[in-house]
Formats: structure tokens, C-alpha cells, sequence
């Protein structure tokens, strides 16, 4: 059985004008009517006609959908409804960079779900009551630091792992010359688990909370040289 996972998107909801031109269809002349016969339209004119919808403001509710490793995600998709309703009314699908566009109509709550295969499926509130940029969803997380001995020595080539707690997802990586590695492109809705190794010395785990709103988290690790 595979294990699910999770998906990241960043989505914002901006407030767009669409430019039309009305263009009138040339009618050649008529032929003089009598007075009589020239009130009949006149009268049918006072009847409100149906109006036209416009769409100069409409919402463009955009973004870019991430794999729980921050790769983007192309052809995931992605379906719209008013909050409330039961029937989405609007369907789009991520292009080859993982980016996505869908304009609704301003001046309500939508609910956006988004499907892919293997993946957990999530739901995300969109309020298009107000006009202007409006972020729907936080930046991504890195956390970085240096790995270093009990002398505060750095250790390069050693091997930080990252596991998220909620998938069990792990990621790893090697410090460099000077001891540093670094991790970009974290969920924010994520807690992390921390640790480095080397020579078979393990550093404590540290916790990266998803309660915690920096966006870039400096953790340094300590491996104690002999072994544990």
C-alpha cells in the first residue's frame, strides 16, 4: 500500500478588470415611418432588457502547486464552488511549471479542491469579497544552520536528515566545507523532526513546529564525536 502524500499550493486571489469593446452592427437606412408607427418602438424601449454580465470584476484566483519535496506540480487538478454549494462550477488543471489561473465572480466564499493522484486530497478557503491582492496561503519554510562538535568546530560531510512528522516523508542532506546545510521550500502546516550524523555520532533531534511563523529558521546541530 502506498503511503499518501501531501501537496503545497500557494494561491492568491487578485481583482482583475477585463477590457471589451461593444461593437455595433451598421444598419442601412429605414424608409420614413408615419408618426404612429414611430411610437410603437419607442414604447417598447421603455422595457428594461436583460442585462449583460461583466466581468470587469471578477476575481483571478492564481497560483502554483508544490510536491511535499517543493517540485512543482504539473497537471494536478483543481475544482471551484461557492462556499455552501455542493457543485463545482469551475475546473482547471496546473500547466508544466505547476501554475494555475481560474476567474470567478467577486463578492464570495469559494472553496477550492485539489486532486492528484498518490496524493492526499486538500481543500482551500478563497474570500473574493474584496477587491486588491490578497494571499491565501503562507510562503514556504526553510530551515538552515551548521553542524558542528562539542568545540564548536564545524563538520562538513555530515548528514542532516528531515523527516515530516505528519507524512513520515525524509529528506537529507550533506553540509558543506563550512558546516552549513539547508532545507528550502517547507510546508508551513508541517511539523519537522531534525538531526545530523557523522561516523556513526548522532546530534540530538530538534523540532520545527508548524506553530512557529518564521520563514526562515536557523537550527545548529551538535554531533558529540563519540558514539552514542
Amino acid at each position: 500500500m502506498h503511503r499518501q502524500q501531501w501537496i503545497m499550493i500557494l494561491c492568491t486571489a487578485a481583482l482583475v478588470a477585463s477590457f471589451s469593446k461593444e461593437l455595433g452592427q451598421a444598419q442601412e437606412p429605414a424608409p420614413p415611418v408615419s408618426a404612429t408607427a414611430s411610437q410603437a418602438p419607442a414604447a417598447a424601449s421603455n422595457k428594461p432588457g436583460k442585462k449583460k454580465y461583466s466581468h470587469a470584476n471578477d476575481f483571478l484566483i492564481r497560483g502554483t502547486v508544490f510536491t511535499d519535496k517543493a517540485l512543482s506540480f504539473p497537471g494536478v487538478q483543481l475544482r471551484i464552488r461557492r462556499a455552501g454549494e455542493k457543485k463545482f462550477r469551475w475546473e482547471s488543471y496546473t500547466n508544466s511549471r505547476g501554475e494555475f489561473a481560474v476567474r470567478v465572480p467577486q463578492g464570495s466564499d469559494y472553496e477550492m479542491v485539489v486532486r492528484a493522484k498518490g496524493f492526499a486530497e486538500q481543500t482551500r478557503t478563497i474570500d473574493a469579497k474584496t477587491g486588491g491582492n490578497e494571499k491565501h496561503e503562507a510562503q514556504l519554510r526553510t530551515v538552515r544552520g551548521v553542524v558542528s562538535d562539542k568545540s564548536e568546530s564545524p563538520l562538513s560531510g555530515s548528514v542532516v536528515f528531515l523527516k515530516n512528522v505528519r507524512t513520515n516523508s525524509v529528506r537529507s542532506s550533506y553540509t558543506d566545507d563550512t558546516g552549513n546545510y539547508r532545507f528550502s521550500g517547507l510546508d508551513p502546516n508541517a511539523d519537522y523532526e531534525l538531526h545530523a550524523e557523522k561516523e556513526g555520532a548522532k546530534s540530538q533531534t530538534r523540532t520545527v513546529s508548524s506553530f512557529d511563523s518564521r520563514k526562515d529558521i536557523v537550527l545548529n546541530l551538535k554531533i558529540d564525536k563519540k558514539k552514542t
